[in-house]
Parts: C-alpha cells; sequence; structure tokens
C-alpha cells in the first residue's frame, strides 16, 4: 500500500457545483488575501469582531439605510453620513449630528453632491420617494436648519402626477433622478436644485423602464431591467445628453439597490434577458464581464429575494470587496475584486447563521472604517483584537473543501497537519479550532475533532488532526468560534492509498 503525501493552497474561491457530491466549497467569514512571495499563495484571513461607537434613536425605522462620505464639510474635510431608520446624520467629531428627517426608515437611500465651488455645496440624499439636500459645508450646529426637500417635476404628460424619485446620482452640474413611477430619467437645471417637466431622456437600447442611474468614469450610465445605456455630455443647453458611439449592452440591472461604484470599477447584480441572473463588473473603457463564477451563479439562482439584494464596497486588509446580501435569503456572498476570489459573511442571528448584519462600510477622513448594522441603530467599527461582533455573537469561521478522490482509489487520511498562524490569541484562554471529515462527497460529516492553536506567545505549536478514516470521496471542513486570528495558509495531508 503506497503513502503519499501532499499540499493544499487554499486557491479556491467559494462555490457550488450542479450537485454537493460534485462541489461544494465553502468559505465562511473568510477572505483571500495573495501574498506573493510569503509561504503560501493565499493567506485565507478571517473577519474582524466589532464595537460600538454611536447610538441613535431615530424617529421611525431600525437600522441602517445607506451611507456616504461627503468631498468637503464645514472645515473642507469630509464627513460620513449615515441614514439609520428614518433620520440623517452627520458624524461629526466622534458624535451624532441630527440633519433631517426623510420619509422612508427602510427603504435604502441613494447619495450624490454638486459641484459648486463656493459656500453652496449641497448634498441630497434619495429615499426611493423623494430627494432632500442640505449644505455639505454648514456647521454642526446650524446644519439641520439647511435641510430641505425637493420639488419633484411633473411626469408621463400629466400636470398632477410628479415623479417618484427612486435613485439619483450627479453628472456635469445636473442632478440626475430615476423614477419609479416613469420610463424616462430627469435631470435639472444646469448647476441649480429645480427639475423642468420637459428635462428628461429615456433609455434607447430596450423599452424597459429605467431602473437606476449612475454616473461612473465621467460617463452616466443608465440600467433598464435587461439592457443599459452610456450617456455623453454634448454641451448642448436643450439637450445635454446623449448616448455616446457604442454605448449600449445586452446587460441590465436585477436589482437597484446593488449597483455600487468602487475606485475605478462598477459592479452591481446583472439581468440578461433569457438568462441567468450574474454579477457584473465594468471598467472605466466601459467594458462589462461576468465577474461571478458557475459556482456563485447557482447560489444566486435559488435566492428568492435577488430583486431586492443589497451591495456595497469596501476596503479590508488591502483587499477591495464587494458584498451583496439578500436578506430574504439570509445570504451574503462577497467577491474579492483584487484577488478574484469569492467568499460569504455571516452573522449570528437566532442561533443560527444568517445574513452579514451589515448595511454599508465607509471610512472617515482619517482613515477609520465604521460601519452601521441592518438590524440596530447604531454605528460601529471592527476591533482587530477581538473575533465577537458588536452584539456579543462570537464571528464562526470555517472553511469546507473540495471533494478530493485520488483516481478512485480508496485511501486512508492518516494526517492532516494545518500551516496556519499560531499564538496570538487575545487573552489567557487557550484557543481551539475543529476539524470534521465526510468520506461520502459531504453528505454527511463524522463528529467535531477539536485541537488547540497556541496559547499567547506559544508561536511553535503545530496543529496536527490523525487518523481520519478511509473511503473515495473526502470533503474536509475546519473552523473555530474562539477569541484568536483564523488563519490559513496550506494543509499538508498524507495518505495510504489501498487501490480500486
Amino acid at each position: 500500500m503506497a503513502k503519499q503525501a501532499i499540499m493544499y493552497q487554499f486557491a479556491d474561491g467559494m462555490g457550488v457545483g450542479p450537485s454537493r457530491q460534485s462541489a461544494d466549497v465553502r468559505i465562511v467569514n473568510m477572505y483571500h488575501v495573495p501574498t506573493q512571495g510569503g509561504r503560501s499563495d493565499f493567506a485565507l484571513c478571517d473577519l474582524a469582531g466589532s464595537t460600538v461607537v454611536n447610538s441613535v434613536t431615530p424617529d421611525s425605522g431600525v437600522g441602517g439605510n445607506g451611507s456616504w462620505v461627503s468631498s468637503t464639510g464645514p472645515d473642507g474635510v469630509p464627513l460620513a453620513y449615515h441614514v439609520i431608520g428614518n433620520v440623517l446624520y452627520r458624524r461629526s467629531n466622534g458624535a451624532m449630528i441630527r440633519v433631517g428627517a426623510v420619509t422612508s426608515g427602510s427603504k435604502r437611500v441613494s447619495y450624490a453632491e454638486n459641484q459648486d465651488q463656493t459656500q453652496n455645496v449641497y448634498g441630497y440624499v434619495c429615499d426611493g420617494y423623494t430627494v432632500f439636500a442640505w449644505k455639505l459645508k454648514e456647521t454642526d450646529a446650524n446644519v439641520a436648519s439647511t435641510f430641505f426637500e425637493l420639488d419633484m417635476p411633473f411626469v408621463n404628460g400629466s400636470i398632477t402626477e410628479k415623479a417618484v424619485a427612486s435613485y439619483i446620482t450627479y453628472n456635469t452640474y445636473r442632478l440626475i433622478i430615476s423614477c419609479s413611477n416613469a420610463v424616462q430619467w430627469y435631470y435639472s437645471e444646469l448647476n441649480s436644485n429645480e427639475f423642468k417637466s420637459l428635462n428628461f431622456e429615456s433609455s434607447e437600447s430596450n423599452p424597459d423602464s429605467t431602473i437606476r442611474c449612475m454616473t461612473f468614469a465621467g460617463s452616466l450610465w443608465i440600467f433598464s431591467q435587461f439592457s443599459f445605456d452610456i450617456f455623453g455630455y454634448t454641451s448642448s443647453a436643450n439637450n445635454p445628453f446623449d448616448v455616446v458611439s457604442g454605448g449600449t449592452g445586452k446587460v441590465g440591472l436585477a436589482s437597484g439597490d446593488s449597483l455600487v461604484v468602487s475606485g475605478d470599477a462598477m459592479i452591481w447584480l446583472g439581468n440578461v434577458q433569457g438568462g441567468a441572473r450574474q454579477v457584473f463588473a465594468a471598467g472605466p473603457s466601459g467594458a462589462v464581464k461576468a465577474v461571478s463564477t458557475p459556482g456563485i451563479d447557482r447560489i444566486i439562482e435559488g435566492w428568492q429575494g435577488a430583486q431586492e439584494a443589497i451591495g456595497f464596497a469596501f476596503v479590508m486588509n488591502g483587499q477591495r470587496l464587494y458584498a451583496l446580501t439578500s436578506k430574504r435569503d439570509k445570504s451574503t456572498l462577497v467577491y474579492n475584486m483584487t484577488a478574484d476570489k469569492w467568499t460569504m459573511f455571516s452573522s449570528t442571528a437566532n442561533g443560527g447563521d444568517d445574513y452579514w448584519d451589515v448595511a454599508d462600510i465607509v471610512a472617515d477622513y482619517s482613515g477609520t472604517v465604521y460601519f452601521v448594522p441592518m438590524r440596530s441603530s447604531k454605528v460601529c467599527k471592527f476591533n482587530a483584537l477581538s473575533r465577537t461582533d458588536y452584539a456579543g455573537n462570537p464571528v464562526s469561521r470555517w472553511w469546507q473543501g473540495p471533494v478530493a478522490i485520488n483516481g478512485l482509489n480508496r485511501f486512508k487520511l492518516l494526517s492532516a497537519k494545518l500551516d496556519m498562524e499560531v499564538g496570538t490569541a487575545f487573552n489567557t484562554s487557550v484557543p481551539q479550532i475543529f476539524a470534521q471529515f465526510s468520506w461520502n462527497g459531504g453528505e454527511t460529516f463524522g463528529q467535531r475533532q477539536l485541537k488547540r492553536v497556541g496559547a499567547i506567545g506559544e508561536y511553535g505549536k503545530q496543529v496536527e488532526f490523525v487518523a481520519m478514516g478511509s473511503g473515495y470521496a473526502l470533503v474536509m471542513r475546519i473552523g473555530t468560534s474562539s477569541e484568536v486570528p483564523f488563519i490559513l495558509f496550506q494543509i499538508r495531508l498524507e495518505m495510504e492509498i489501498f487501490g480500486r
């Protein structure tokens, strides 16, 4: 009976196959970080804990509905804004300053700001019904007095029906709104908060309704359900926008709340007419490509709440990440745009795994990263020295690998030795990790085996699981909820081959 040793690096992203026994790679609350020149090609790093820094009580509603950072403020310093429940707050000098109340306490908001170079720099927030404005450079003491609702234009040729604004963006000194009760999208007068009923455009690729407008790489992207059009500025006072040459595509927007611009990329959950929903990304050149894998597409296909999915982007540990959450399906998928890998983030709720309890993430002028939960009216920040979330729940992190079949030979797993970070616990307790093994392709798993990963300073600790059984289709699962960093580099598997 021959013995064999193989090294497995954590290069696989998350994804499921057409059946569980074909492929079911799961990565929960961990993400890939490329480590060129390191001990492995990728380190699988874990999600940090979090702590509360502010608590508020909105007039109605609970939890975050969208966050944003302005480009300027009272002293020329950018400030973070959060809609929590139905109230817009400015976070300034560590305090939450009430700016004003929006209409809805439950719908996700969109933000914009104008390009005025004077004191009249306005911020805008759209709550899915109408648009509000306020002066970004106004002091904390007076900012609430500048908050007001914009007058929406009449739509559909009516003199009574006004636009129900669904989303906003800003382009070439004009505020742009898409409407839930009109096919057209509307633009303001030049450098003005005024809308006129004849200042509108329509999508040109398909006759389907406009879902959302977004400024990206200087152009104005207009998304419909199954198509997009890219408009450029014409400098004409009467017709300021027109579709650029070649600026159309047959990829639409499955959820308006999923669309995000992050750096030089725009990413969204898209629709292809006659096809499945996929996650797409565009670059500054306008080229669009699918970034979700078949294994991720299968997960999205099973979502019942895809049309309500929300997305946001953030940077963590040098990686630019995009989170896509379906609350109805209790699922948050995370795409690492830097490493081109998928994973899943999850929060513990009601005794089990659930969607990630984060509504949005922003970094303030100092670089400190803050988020607002979906389930609580608080502002929180990540805590690298903890693996417990703001609500006191442990951050459970685990990885489940691909099916190993070894040429259809029956084999015995003699040893699984983990190359991982050890000796870096956060307290005097001795943390443990678990391992489970399946010999039927992941259909069922054996009992958890526990191993210590070293007390503080025990850097030479080796973590090894032995005598894990035998069979034909091995799946390994490892994880922890302990107060310790869980960073994986590679696994050495030693096995004995029995033959067919």
